[in-house]
């Protein structure tokens, strides 16, 4: 009885931001240079980002199964698809 519930479908596992950022970067062939602080990080600051997947584990028993890069990857590909297929 889930109808209606929201969800995170994520890998559930913490990444450092600049990974993710350098992750996509990579995957688009180094477009763009990220332009990361040098500063300490302040107090509350976010230095990982992830879902926490344990609500629909929960409730279905969902695990991931495609690691975070391969996911980058099959992302940027599927809209990458999409663009030159719209043209």
């Amino acid at each position: 009885n889930v109808s209606g519930q929201v969800f995170n479908l994520a890998s559930g596992i913490p990444v450092s931001i600049s990974t993710a950022v350098d992750s996509v970067r990579n995957c688009l062939g180094g477009l763009g240079q990220p332009d990361y602080s040098v500063s300490d990080h302040r107090r509350g600051q976010n230095s990982c980002i992830y879902a926490d997947i344990s609500r629909i584990t929960n409730a279905i028993g969902w695990t991931p199964k495609t690691p975070f890069l391969d996911g980058i990857e099959k992302t940027i590909a599927y809209y990458k698809n999409l663009g030159e297929t719209a043209h």
